[in-house]
C-alpha cells in the first residue's frame, strides 16, 4: 500500500536502501540523542484550536525573502541524494516546482547547478560549503547567480566531520558513482586536496562571512544557528535569513533540539531577519507548531529522502502532498484561514497543558 505518512515512507525506504545507505542517511553522531530529540521536541507542545472562524477557504502560501511559495515546507539541501535514488537533485527540484515549493540545492550535489536549472524554473536557493579557497568559492557563487538561484545559504555547522559511529563500524565510503557536479571543471589548488583526493572544506569565521557578503548581491541565509547571540551577530553582518538547525543531529550529539532554540532566536532578531527551522519535522502539525513559535518556514531533509528512495520524483512530490494535506486539515480544525494570523496563542507547552 502507498505510504500515507512520513513514518510509513521511512519504513518503506528502510527496506529499499542498502544497509550502508540507510545508516548514512538515518544516522547521526555518537548516541544519536539529538536525532531523536529533534522529533520528540514537537511532542512537548500542544495546539490550541480556535472556533467560529471562517475557514471555508485556506491558504498555506508564505513569502520567503520576497518570493511567494505555495506552502511553508522547504526541501533542504542534503547530500548525496544519489545514495537514495539515481534521480537525486533532478527529482528534488522537479517535485518542488510541481508544488511551487522552494528547493535548496546542496553544494555537494551530484547534479550541478546548471543541470538542475535546466529542468526546473521553480524557486531555488543554493547552499554553500566552502571548499578549497576563496577564489574557488567566488567562482561557485558566480555560478549560483548565473543559474538563477535567488539566495545563498551558507551552512555554518559542518566544517568538521561528526563522529558518526554507524559509519565508523562499517568503514563506510561513498560509492564511486557519486560525484560532486558543482566542482567539476573548476581549477582546484592541489594543496586543498586530501591524500585520498577529496577537497578540504575551510571553516568560516565572521570575517569570512563578511567576505561572502561582499561577493554577491544575493540575500544570504545562515544555516546551522542554535545561539541567539550568533543570530544577532549574523544579522549585524547583513544576513537576511537564519535556519535554526543542529544539522539533523549529524554533527555534535547532545545539542539542544532545534525547536527548543527557536523562540529565543526569534525574540532576539525580531523582524530584522526571517527565521526558519529544520530537524525532526514529520507532521503537518509539527509545521504549524514551528510557525506558531516564530518560524517563517520549515526545512525537511530525511522526510523527503524517504520519498525519493521509494519512488524518485513521484515520492518526493507525494511527501509534499502529505505535508500539504496534513497542514490543511489542521488549519481547518484550528480556525486558520491563512498562516499570517498563526502565533503563539495557538500553542502551549505540554507540561503546562497537563497542569491546567
Amino acid at each position: 500500500m502507498r505510504p500515507i505518512n512520513i513514518d510509513e515512507y521511512r519504513e518503506a525506504a528502510r527496506h529499499i536502501l542498502s544497509p550502508d545507505a540507510w545508516n548514512y542517511i538515518a544516522g547521526g553522531s555518537e548516541d544519536e540523542t539529538t536525532v531523536s530529540e529533534n522529533t520528540q521536541a514537537y511532542g512537548r507542545w500542544r495546539l490550541i484550536p480556535k472556533i467560529f472562524r471562517d475557514v471555508s477557504t485556506r491558504d498555506q502560501s508564505v513569502s520567503l525573502l520576497g518570493q511567494t511559495v505555495s506552502l511553508p515546507v522547504v526541501l533542504a539541501p542534503t547530500s548525496p541524494l544519489r545514495l537514495a535514488h539515481e534521480e537525486a537533485e533532478i527529482a528534488q527540484v522537479k517535485a518542488a516546482a510541481r508544488h511551487n515549493a522552494l528547493a535548496i540545492l546542496s553544494m555537494d550535489a551530484h547534479h550541478s547547478l546548471e543541470e538542475t536549472a535546466e529542468v526546473s524554473n521553480g524557486p531555488r536557493w543554493f547552499q554553500l560549503y566552502c571548499y578549497g579557497d576563496r577564489s574557488l568559492m567566488k567562482e561557485v557563487i558566480a555560478k549560483a547567480e548565473a543559474s538563477g538561484h535567488s539566495a545563498l545559504v551558507v551552512t555554518a555547522d559542518a566544517f568538521y566531520p561528526g563522529r558518526r559511529e554507524r559509519m565508523m563500524r562499517t568503514s563506510f565510503v561513498l560509492p564511486d558513482h557519486i560525484r560532486m557536479g558543482n566542482l567539476e571543471g573548476l581549477k582546484i589548488d592541489p594543496a586543498a586536496r586530501r591524500p585520498d583526493g577529496s577537497i578540504r572544506r575551510f571553516a568560516l569565521t565572521w570575517s569570512d562571512l563578511e567576505w561572502v557578503r561582499s561577493c554577491t548581491s544575493l540575500p544570504i541565509v545562515i544555516k546551522g544557528v542554535s545561539s541567539a547571540d550568533d543570530a544577532e551577530m549574523a544579522v549585524r553582518l547583513g544576513v537576511s535569513g537564519l535556519v535554526v538547525s543542529n544539522h539533523g543531529g549529524r554533527q555534535i550529539d547532545q545539542a539542544l533540539p532545534s525547536l527548543d532554540c527557536l523562540p529565543a532566536i526569534v525574540d532576539r532578531v525580531g523582524a530584522a531577519a526571517e527565521v526558519y527551522i529544520d530537524g525532526g519535522i514529520r507532521r503537518g502539525t509539527d509545521v504549524l507548531k514551528a510557525l506558531a513559535l516564530g518560524a517563517k518556514a520549515v526545512l525537511i531533509g530525511r522526510a523527503y529522502i524517504w520519498g525519493l528512495a521509494v519512488a524518485g520524483e513521484e515520492g518526493v512530490s507525494h511527501v509534499l502532498d502529505i505535508f500539504k494535506q496534513e497542514i490543511d486539515v489542521a488549519m481547518a480544525q484550528m480556525g486558520l484561514s491563512d498562516l499570517k494570523s498563526l502565533n503563539s496563542s495557538y500553542v502551549a507547552a505540554a507540561t503546562n497543558y497537563r497542569n491546567s
